[in-house]
């Protein structure tokens, strides 16, 4: 058993070992909430809510640029198909980004 003190009248309340939650004092029917203290949120990323990795979305707009420059660059069907397939490599890493995100949520 663990001894805390109501927040709100501060009186004396007797809690089961490991219980944490929320809780109405006994004394003066007020809620309070009881956390455990050896919790580190840090080490938990359940709320993350976004990319942990903006490098990888960095790099795919880089390798789309690149597909842009080298279509442009040149003339023939070579130049073409090989901007063709860059640019699909850059789709590629921005899916991937895009579906790791989702995965973390």
């Amino acid at each position: 058993m663990v001894e805390i003190q109501c927040p709100h009248c501060e009186e004396d309340i007797e809690l089961e070992d490991d219980v944490f939650g929320l809780f109405v004092c006994p004394h003066c029917d007020e809620e309070f909430l009881w956390e455990d203290d050896d919790y580190d949120e840090d080490v938990s990323n359940f709320e993350n809510n976004g990319s942990n990795n903006p490098l990888m979305i960095i790099v795919g707009f880089f390798i789309l640029l690149v597909a842009v420059i080298v279509g442009f660059s040149f003339d023939t069907m070579v130049g073409v198909m090989a901007a063709i397939v860059i640019f699909g490599v850059g789709i590629g890493v921005l899916f991937a980004a895009g579906i790791m995100a989702l995965l973390r949520k």
